[in-house]
């Protein structure tokens, strides 16, 4: 008997047996809600025939059921960078790594305008030779690591006294503002450029054609301004070094070859506050001070200062030619060029001047001991140099012991604080300037304040700020109101409320104190009847 044999063919698959639970974390940067975040799931291992997608909650979390194997993971959300992992092995339950999407940024070339709003900076950015970038008032751009804006072409960086441009550092390694070789007038005014990389400059100016910086105010772990230029000018400039762990030299302000006109400027808390090499350059009505080294150092050119403080020394080497007029200079004078000091303040000694500087012989119009150029060594009797308030007492030696007459040089009309530039101090009858930054008790007919009237509430900038601990807030107030005033750190954290309460109109004042507080930058905010009025920004250096 024959037998049917019959054969059977078994096509065999991989059938996965098993499914897992993954969950995990995913955020949006910035943001508080993070729902909607998609998070997809694709296999790669042993095939792909299986995928899937999830979205996370209001609080980032999200969760989900797959088959077993090797996935590519991805996160998506619409205006945020894209984020994913590759080879992750998904064979038992396990929670994943959290993950942040990042907000989506600028990079590459730009041109145009950039209106109100925030930007984050994810590449570097470069206006190119021929184009030109506008920044309007209200911008704030937020920049990467190692990310830079790079300018060969035309840049106009306007804010405004009530809307200022911020440049900030999102991460500790940004690399700054680089200008090359632009087109002529290229301006930087009502600007905030906050940086924590202690390599570099804040803004590196590298062309043959002017560039001017106003109304700004620059704080960095690192140098300052960087000027290889045929002009610059620089009026109305902070620069700060909110630290004291220094790189070997940070520098204010330094300048190479190039003609700088710099007036009513401050810079504090540098190793050097000024490094200059064969450079043309004109300081007035400015305050120089450095934490550990010198106030200025030279090489070569010339150098003028009218009505400058300097905390610290002055050194120049090889040919420089000093011209000192109506400053004070808390330290020595080390000349190693031609030097002419007239009506100054020297407490050090002067090294290299020759035996007619600083060798006291005669007495000046204020009856104190000086030189045969004016010149004393006395104690300026700051209101508290402690703190950061180099104005006068009423018994300084520094009031009206100035001159009026310089040749080739026309005094401006305000000081560093705009008021009256030459006043009569003492009270003698005579308007003779004061040796320094600041002019004596002419506040009382600022050129802002001359006839004042409130016409709309208003918040002022904090005195002094920098400050330690403590400093000053005065706003106005049109009518009877009811007010809030409340200081935020950086982030935006609420650090407290100084005022919570109905006011009369007119002036008014607070003292803050932030000697429970770190050093840094913080925001102080005025609020009328519900309305903000205005916010203004204040250093806090320890």
């Amino acid at each position: 008997m024959k037998k049917n044999i019959s054969t059977f063919i078994f096509l065999v698959v991989f059938i996965p047996l098993f499914s897992v639970t993954v969950d995990g974390y995913a955020y949006l940067e910035e943001e508080t809600n993070h729902s909607g975040i998609e998070v997809y799931f694709q296999r790669v291992a042993p095939d792909t025939l299986f995928s899937s997608t999830v979205y996370t909650d209001s609080i980032g979390y999200y969760t989900s059921i797959v088959d077993g194997g090797w996935y590519h993971i991805e996160y998506r959300n619409s205006g945020f960078i894209s984020a994913d992992t590759t080879d992750v092995g998904l064979y038992s339950d396990q929670t994943l790594s959290d993950q942040t999407l990042l907000i989506e940024g600028l990079s590459g070339s730009i041109s145009g305008t950039l209106t109100a709003g925030e930007y984050n900076i994810t590449g570097s950015l470069t206006v190119e030779t021929g184009d030109s970038l506008i920044i309007e008032p209200g911008v704030t751009l937020n920049f990467d690591t190692d990310t830079e804006l790079i300018v060969n072409g035309y840049l106009k960086a306007e804010g405004t006294e009530e809307d200022t441009i911020y440049f900030n550092a999102k991460t500790d390694n940004w690399v700054g503002i680089t200008v090359n070789r632009p087109s002529s007038g290229t301006l930087i005014k009502y600007c905030s450029i906050n940086r924590t990389n202690t390599e570099g400059h804040a803004i590196s100016i590298k062309n043959l054609y002017g560039i001017n910086i106003e109304n700004t105010e620059i704080n960095t772990l690192g140098s300052g301004i960087l000027v290889e230029s045929r002009t610059c000018s620089i009026e109305y400039v902070k620069i700060n070094c909110i630290s004291y762990t220094f790189p070997e030299h940070p520098t204010g302000l330094e300048g190479y070859g190039t003609n700088i006109s710099m007036k009513n400027c401050e810079i504090n808390n540098y190793k050097y506050g000024m490094q200059i090499f064969e450079t043309e350059i004109v300081i007035e009505n400015s305050f120089l001070s450095s934490a550990t080294y010198m106030g200025m150092y030279s090489w070569g050119g010339s150098v003028k200062i009218y009505n400058v403080t300097f905390r610290t020394d002055i050194e120049t080497v090889e040919n420089t030619m000093l011209y000192v007029r109506n400053s004070y200079i808390s330290g020595t004078i080390l000349n190693g060029g031609s030097v002419s000091v007239i009506n100054s303040n020297v407490s050090g000694s002067y090294e290299n001047c020759g035996t007619i500087i600083g060798t006291i012989v005669t007495t000046n119009a204020n009856g104190d001991p000086c030189d045969a150029y004016g010149n004393i060594s006395m104690d300026p009797m700051f209101v508290d140099a402690e703190n950061g308030d180099f104005r006068l007492q009423s018994t300084s030696p520094c009031i009206d012991a100035g001159t009026n007459t310089i040749t080739d040089y026309e005094f401006p009309i305000g000081d560093l604080d705009d008021n009256y530039r030459i006043w009569d101090g003492d009270g003698n009858g005579s308007d003779i300037v004061d040796m320094g930054a600041y002019e004596y008790d002419s506040h009382s007919t600022s050129i802002n304040n001359e006839q004042f009237t409130i016409e709309n509430h208003t918040l002022e900038q904090n005195y002094p700020n920098p400050f330690n601990p403590e400093t000053t807030i005065s706003y106005s107030l049109l009518n009877n109101a009811q007010v809030n005033l409340k200081v935020y750190d950086i982030a935006g954290r609420e650090v407290c409320s100084l005022v919570d309460q109905k006011q009369n109109k007119g002036l008014h004042e607070i003292k803050f104190n932030g000697s429970n507080l770190t050093s840094g930058i913080y925001f102080y905010r005025l609020s009328v009847d519900g309305e903000a009025v205005s916010n203004r920004k204040m250093m806090l250096l320890k």
